[in-house]
């Protein structure tokens, strides 16, 4: 090889090399996604928690409402719990630098909200 190709492969080389991961940035972006999903699912349990303990203070029956209450708070922890695997299984990390066990985990993870939606539609027939 010529020097002019050897030096293009070299460079073409380090074009797709991954860049190491800075470890701040990953603790950013991976805060940035932890606090708002904890705080969120945090007052959604306790406000329909309050709910029900106001419904037996005052002596209320429960009714149709608390249970889809309830049934909505039950669905609404899906896509926390999903994005808090993804905290676990290398979110805020390119996906060159995590192992390749790692980015299987994290592609399963990452598709559980979508296969949902997709069994959703499949069932109201939309």
């Amino acid at each position: 090889m010529d020097k002019l190709s050897s030096s293009l492969l070299a460079r073409a080389a380090t074009a797709t090399t991954c860049p190491p991961d800075d470890p701040e940035d990953v603790r950013a972006r991976q805060l940035y996604a932890f606090i708002p999903t904890v705080i969120i699912m945090t007052l959604s349990v306790a406000t329909y928690l309050l709910r029900l303990y106001c419904r037996r203070i005052t002596g209320q029956k429960f009714w149709w409402d608390d249970w889809l209450m309830g049934l909505g708070v039950f669905f609404s922890l899906e896509p926390a719990i999903c994005e808090l695997l993804l905290v676990s299984n290398g979110l805020g990390h390119h996906i060159c630098n995590l192992s390749p066990d790692t980015a299987k985990r994290f592609a399963v993870v990452r598709s559980c909200p979508q296969k949902k939606k997709v069994l959703f539609q499949l069932i109201i027939g939309k």
